[in-house]
């Protein structure tokens, strides 16, 4: 499926006045900020609403990004997270990125966009992906039927039902033939045939696919789940 959900979540928890203290590591201070609503910090800086406008703030507290981007909707969010020095926005129905000054950098053109990884992010256009780089210049055409992002110097993508592995040049290294694909974590990525196994960066199988569900691999060590069918 496209992996377009990320413009229709819905904050579980949302209050007309939303308290956000944030805390600094080993130490008594804080600093307490009143918003309408605050995410996570990413790439040093946080999004932030005021009433129904999104900004950014620094870790001091202060507006990096003045709030702007008007949200027209409580099921979609004019501005995300930044990634790589960009942060994707919509402006008139169409997708492009910001920087850090709150300037555009890549035009909102695109019907879709994803966030930057290794310096480059999905876009869609005309219901094909490809991938731009951090200027905006097309890098890999959009011909794929989905796909996601860069990580370890590939990235999966979808072809007719069926899921490889292109590299940044947008070769396919690792052939399509797989139910489903994800991204590549410590040189490994989990691939589904009937059930869940790994390949590594050359697309030989090197844990078998047995398994019901996997999840990604962290130091060296990964979750799986077996025996629920």
């Amino acid at each position: 499926m496209k992996r377009t959900i990320k413009w229709a979540i819905v904050p579980v928890f949302v209050s007309l006045l939303a308290i956000q203290v944030f805390f600094t590591a080993g130490s008594a201070q804080e600093t307490t900020v009143y918003f309408d609503n605050a995410w996570s910090f990413s790439d040093g800086l946080a999004r932030v609403a005021v009433g129904k406008s999104i900004g950014y703030i620094d870790k001091s507290g202060n507006f990096a990004i003045r709030p702007s981007f008007y949200q027209v909707s409580i099921f979609f969010y004019p501005a995300y997270d930044f990634y790589e020095g960009r942060a994707q926005v919509i402006i008139a129905d169409k997708h492009g990125f910001i920087d850090k000054t709150g300037g555009v950098v890549i035009d909102p053109k695109f019907d879709d966009v994803w966030r930057f990884s290794e310096g480059l992010a999905q876009f869609e256009m005309d219901d094909k992906i490809g991938y731009i780089d951090i200027t905006g210049n097309i890098a890999i055409e959009a011909k794929f039927d989905d796909g996601d992002m860069f990580s370890g110097g590939l990235a999966p993508v979808e072809l007719d039902g069926k899921w490889g592995y292109i590299d940044k040049t947008g070769n396919l290294v690792i052939d399509a033939v797989y139910k489903e694909a994800e991204v590549f974590h410590e040189g490994l990525a989990a691939v589904k045939v009937k059930d869940w196994g790994f390949v590594d960066k050359t697309g030989a199988l090197v844990i078998e696919a047995k398994y019901d569900d996997v999840w990604e691999f962290s130091e060296g060590l990964c979750a799986v789940e077996t025996g629920v069918r």
